[in-house]
């Protein structure tokens, strides 16, 4: 398998479609930096899955889409494409080729795909696992990499060797083992609480379930009689309350029309009103325009005289310009004259420019001739200054021999002078080192001392220290504590929020709907749609009784077709209350009672806006009391006209009844909600109290860390002294040796003064010969510097004629120079004179030109007072007729105001007998209040009792039985004999049993999953080090040799540090190049450590080659001895492994068998040429 092709479109600086092709062995890329040529590895190691923007050498994702040049637009998306080759089926695909594609638009969206189908880059991974490719693998290196493998970081040292072992497949498949793992053990802590939770329920409702069978047998009979005597009373009741309801609809009707015959009124005076505000609107308006034309008339007089005003002013312009004429004719008079005068100064400058050239002719002939003269004199002295210094080099020969003797004879007085002094020096020393060996051994016990008090001080900081991880011990207990109350009671929060998602508390029917997701227009049951403080929960609970059940729903159509649902699967009654048919009945609490009530029950409850209907015509009509004496209290106030209701659940109905004792609660329905929410609060205060633990924690750990530094402190402390003490006794040693040295050197001193006396004599006899020779050379050179001087005095004479004729030469010069300057200066004094004559021409026209525009704007301006005089005739006809037209407008706004008051007069009237009529259908509605809310409460208890309303209880009559309140009350005494029974027990049971039957399973399965998990992640682990040591010690062995043929020498190796953490633990990378003794990668050059890197990376590719690999100026580092080694070895290794080469080296391009160069024709634009060199090679031969 190898890398066939990668297609680049809109990556980086390539934004047209771009296709290299690659083939087996060595491909080199070059190109000038910032040509683009990384982009080509930064484009494969993207294909592959590369996250980190960063390592793309970017900010943003959208970073590696080509941003726009000055003559190309920016894309909005780039793609990269690798195409593999896989005849040999070394990938698992059914193809001979794989391609791998991803796209990123600038959005942010991103696309991978495998063969044309779409993927996600986890499938990507995986099909190229244990390939060596991929991001983190060794297919891909640049020298970033090469420095990770030689970094302090383990962790990225372990990628490469992990991929190169073969175990990345298998930590590929433990980390998503652990990560299973885990997801099973969060799962299975979970369903532990719920188990548990429900397990806790199962033998109690089992209990419960029993007794309720026990208690339907009798209560059944009860209920027959009891719903008998229900529909029989409910029946009368309905009677009473049909004949008030037509009372009230007459009533109703008689208001109908007395608010229809006020509307009609109220419509005239409306009517009236708006032609009252019509005809004051035409008024405003017609007073308006009046204004507006006064307006228009008093700006059209402003007009005439600004544009009088302009004419004035266009004729004092054109006299200032005729003035201005007048001045510019005289101005070109005088610039005429004065370009005459310029004119023939610039002739006269011309003539004395030629003479002046004339005479430097001649001054340049005369310097000439004394240059001559001056060279030859020059030259005959040269050479007599060449005998003098053959002379002086030979006196200077015999100077240094000369000086050499007497040197030496110095040298050795002052060596035997030294060496006197030096016996001195030494008794003197030998004297001070038998004084500091006295000393030392005294100091040598001060310093035990010290180490002692040392001692005594790391004994009290190692038990600090051990006081200190005590509280540390104890905070880590109070931490597992508070994690455990956390565990409980999230489990018991998890239990609600599963009771409130099972619908729990609620009819089989209920939830069945609530559950029902086909059923569209289900809003929820009430008691889920109401949010009730904890302090009115018991109250509102009564109030509602069997309501709390309802089911809202949108309108009658999801009624029926919920009640269609119930009766096809057989799942018992539901109440629905569709919102668009309930209706609204609150009251209007009175202010002049002396109880003064807590409010209405609807007043008191939170809910969405939308269900107010619903709520208040549930609890809009019942009063809130604290307690029952004040109900009692108030309901007497009011005469028995309202439903009352105590924060205990107590309730008083409207006639008298009341209704109390103990409540059974309906499986927390209203207080679920809340009890979630304070619970979440207590998660969040015990997850502070955590955190705060984890505070002192962290520092009691800074504190420990601190003792700790204390104690390395003091350790460190006693080992330099220690280290002290070891040296004060290596001192008195190295003294005393000293001590002996310092005498045998004494006696050594004493012979070499003897042996230098003889030397004295000898150098003393080669002194005096130098010094005769000396003075032969002396007087010779006297001679040969008499004939210098002269030559000297002839010299100068010459320089002088030669400094005239230079200086007269130079002033001619400077003649000339000065005569083209003022040549020059009346040259642009000519230009200045006639530009300036140009210019007062060029003004002259212009004012001509502008005065002509002058007259034509007074004569416009003389046309425009014409037509502003016409329109002020035409304003003043306007402003007569909008006159007239006011004054018939006023009349008609006073008839409107006299038959406005008629009007009213007319509504008050029919006002009085509304409110009348209204009083008396408020007398009736109090009385039909009553009737209902008796109707309804008898249908509540009913309801409480058998859950069933009127329609419903229908089914049960029975026109043949008999009501005998005496056995109905004998049946009640039995039923109590029973004690308190769960009617919902049997339907409980069952469900939860059912529930703890599947979380029993399901705790079963994730069990039997975390063992098989465990199981595999064991088996994996000794599989991955059982594949790394055997195949790690392939790589060692390879780096071995790989290291000698590349270095030329030297020794390396790879050590796992820890075997009992084979996995994890670091690897450790020794290197010691040839001739070198260090060890430390530290040590090591940076071309050195760079070749120690590839060394491995080569092994590696040996021990495991990977199809492909792209190298990123890795051998940069080398020097060319080494850039040449390294080419062979890459050339070697070709044969496996196909390689792509980055580079800017000679070495590495030589070994290539295809070459890409990357340009930049264009700024911002990469472009490619390809050659292979074996053709090029042909070409040149060829030729």
């Amino acid at each position: 398998m190898y890398l066939k092709k990668l297609e680049l479109k809109g990556f980086k600086s390539f934004p047209t479609k771009t296709d290299i092709y690659f083939d087996k062995g060595v491909t080199a890329v070059v190109g000038p930096n910032g040509s683009g040529k990384s982009n080509i590895s930064d484009a494969i190691r993207w294909v592959l899955g590369e996250q980190s923007v960063k390592s793309l050498r970017g900010e943003k994702m959208e970073d590696v889409i080509f941003l726009g040049t000055d003559s190309k637009n920016q894309m909005n998306y780039c793609e990269v494409a690798i195409t593999l080759d896989n005849s040999q089926a070394e990938i698992d695909i059914d193809s001979d080729e794989l391609v791998i594609k991803r796209r990123v638009y600038r959005n942010g969206e991103s696309e991978f795909y495998i063969n044309n189908k779409t993927c996600r880059l986890k499938d990507v991974r995986e099909t190229l696992l244990d390939t060596g490719i991929g991001k983190d693998g060794y297919s891909i290196i640049e020298q970033g990499k090469v420095e990770e493998i030689l970094s302090n970081n383990p962790a990225n040292r372990r990628k490469i060797f992990d991929e190169a072992c073969g175990i990345s497949k298998f930590r590929y498949k433990k980390n998503e083992a652990e990560r299973n793992l885990k997801k099973s053990s969060d799962n299975l802590a979970r369903i532990e609480d719920i188990f548990y939770e429900i397990e806790n329920q199962v033998k109690p409702l089992e209990r419960q379930a029993k007794k309720a069978e026990k208690y339907l047998e009798v209560s059944q009979e009860l209920k027959k009689l009891e719903l008998n005597d229900f529909i029989k009373q409910t029946s009368q009741m309905d009677d009473l309350i049909r004949d008030m309801s037509d009372k009230l609809a007459g009533l109703e009707k008689e208001l109908d029309l007395t608010e229809s015959e006020r509307t009609s009124i109220e419509g005239q005076i409306e009517d009236l009103d708006a032609s009252l505000n019509e005809c004051d609107a035409l008024l405003e308006e017609l007073n308006s325009n009046l204004v507006d034309i006064n307006s228009d008339l008093a700006g059209k007089k402003y007009e005439i005289e600004i544009s009088q005003e302009k004419i004035n002013s266009q004729l004092r312009e054109i006299s200032r310009k005729e003035n201005e004429i007048s001045g510019l004719q005289a101005s070109i008079k005088v610039d005429k004259l004065e370009l005459d005068k310029a004119s023939k100064k610039v002739d006269q400058t011309s003539y004395d420019i030629e003479e002046a050239q004339k005479e430097i002719d001649k001054a340049y002939h005369d310097k000439r001739k004394a240059e001559l003269e001056l060279e030859a004199i020059s030259e005959d002295m040269e050479s007599n200054k060449a005998l003098s210094l053959d002379i002086l080099e030979k006196k200077q020969e015999l100077s240094a021999s000369f000086a050499t003797s007497q040197a030496n004879l110095d040298n050795l007085r002052s060596t035997k002078i030294s060496l006197e002094e030096k016996i001195i020096s030494q008794k003197e020393e030998i004297k001070d080192l038998e004084d500091y060996l006295r000393n030392k051994n005294s100091g040598a016990g001060d310093l035990l001392t010290k180490m002692q008090a040392l001692d005594k001080d790391l004994d009290q900081a190692k038990t600090k220290l051990e006081d200190l991880e005590k509280n540390i011990d104890q905070l880590a207990k109070n931490d597992r504590n508070l994690n455990m109350d956390l565990g409980r009671i999230k489990a018991r929060r998890n239990t609600y929020i599963d009771m409130e998602n099972h619908h729990e508390g609620f009819n089989k029917g209920v939830r069945e709907i609530l559950k029902n997701k086909s059923l569209d227009g289900i809003c929820g049951a009430l008691g889920e749609l109401i949010r009730v403080p904890a302090k009115y929960e018991k109250a509102i609970e009564a109030s509602l009784g069997a309501a709390i059940q309802n089911v809202v729903v949108e309108d009658e159509g999801v009624a029926k077709k919920s009640i269609d649902y119930l009766k096809r699967s057989n799942l018992g009654r539901v109440t629905f209350l569709p919102k668009t048919t309930m209706r609204s009945n609150k009251l209007a609490l009175a202010t002049n009672t002396g109880i003064r009530p807590l409010g209405l029950c609807s007043d008191l409850v939170d809910f969405d806006e939308a269900y107010r209907k619903v709520v208040e015509s549930l609890l809009g009509r019942v009063i809130l009391i604290d307690n029952m004496t004040d109900a009692i209290a108030y309901a007497k106030e009011t005469g028995h006209r309202f439903k009352l209701v105590t924060l205990d659940g107590d309730i008083l109905n409207p006639g008298g009844s009341m209704t109390g004792g103990s409540l059974k609660t309906s499986g927390n329905i209203l207080s679920r909600k809340r009890l979630i929410s304070e619970l979440g609060q207590e998660i969040e205060s015990i997850e502070g109290q955590i955190n705060q633990c984890k505070s002192e924690f962290d520092l009691l750990g800074l504190e420990k860390a601190k003792l700790g530094d204390q104690v390395a402190k003091i350790r460190e402390e006693k080992e330099a002294l220690s280290k002290e003490i070891i040296g004060a006794n290596t001192e008195i040693k190295l003294a005393e040796a000293k001590l002996r040295d310092r005498k045998a050197e004494l006696d050594t001193i004493k012979e070499e003064i003897a042996k230098i006396e003889v030397q004295v004599e000898k150098n003393q006899a080669d002194f005096d010969q130098c010094k005769d020779q000396l003075e032969d050379l002396d007087r010779e050179g006297q001679g040969n510097m008499d004939h210098i001087q002269a030559l000297n005095d002839s010299l100068n004479e010459a320089k002088e004629k030669h400094d005239i004729c230079l200086k007269l030469f130079n002033d001619k010069n400077l003649d000339l120079v000065r005569a083209k300057q003022v040549f020059e200066n009346n040259i642009a004094e000519v230009e200045r004179i006639e530009n300036g004559m140009k210019k007062s021409q060029e003004s002259l026209a212009s004012l001509l030109e502008s005065i002509k525009e002058n007259n034509n704007e007074i004569n416009d301006y003389d046309l425009l007072i014409e037509t502003y005089t016409g329109q002020i005739d035409s304003l003043n006809k306007t402003k007569e007729d909008f006159s007239s037209r006011i004054l018939d407008k006023k009349a008609d706004r006073d008839d409107i105001r006299l038959s406005l008051d008629e009007a009213k007069a007319e509504l008050r009237s029919r006002e009085r007998d509304f409110n009348e009529l209204r009083e008396d259908k408020y007398k009736l509605e109090s009385k039909l209040d009553r009737s209902v809310t008796s109707r309804d409460n008898l249908q509540a208890n009913i309801f409480e009792r058998y859950s069933l309303d009127y329609q419903e209880a229908l089914e049960y009559r029975d026109e043949n039985l008999v009501i005998d309140y005496k056995v109905m009350e004998a049946l009640r005494k039995k039923i109590k004999s029973i004690g308190n029974v769960n009617l919902d027990a049997i339907e409980e049971y069952a469900e939860v049993k059912e529930r703890y039957e599947y979380y029993s399973e399901q705790k079963q399965d994730l069990e039997e999953s975390i063992v098989s998990l465990n199981a595999l992640i064991a088996d994996l682990v000794v599989s991955m080090e059982s594949e790394f040591l055997a195949n790690f010690d392939i790589i060692n062995r390879n780096f071995v040799e790989v290291y000698k043929k590349l270095f030329g020498g030297g020794s390396a190796n790879l050590r796992i540090t820890d075997m009992d953490d084979v996995l994890s633990c670091d690897i450790e990378i020794t290197a010691q190049p040839p001739g070198k003794k260090m060890k430390n990668l530290s040590l090591l050059s940076g071309g050195e450590k760079a070749l120690t890197a590839i060394s491995i990376l080569f092994a590696i590719l040996i021990s495991k080659p990977t199809p492909f690999c792209i190298l990123d100026e890795i051998e940069a580092p080398l020097d060319d001895v080494n850039v040449y080694r390294f080419g062979d070895f890459l050339k070697e290794l070709s044969q496996d492994t196909q390689f792509i080469a980055v580079t800017h080296r000679r070495g590495t391009m030589e070994v290539a068998d295809f070459i890409y160069g990357v340009t930049m024709q264009e700024k911002g634009i990469s472009s490619i040429i390809g050659i292979k060199l074996k053709e090029a090679q042909e070409m040149v031969e060829n030729s």
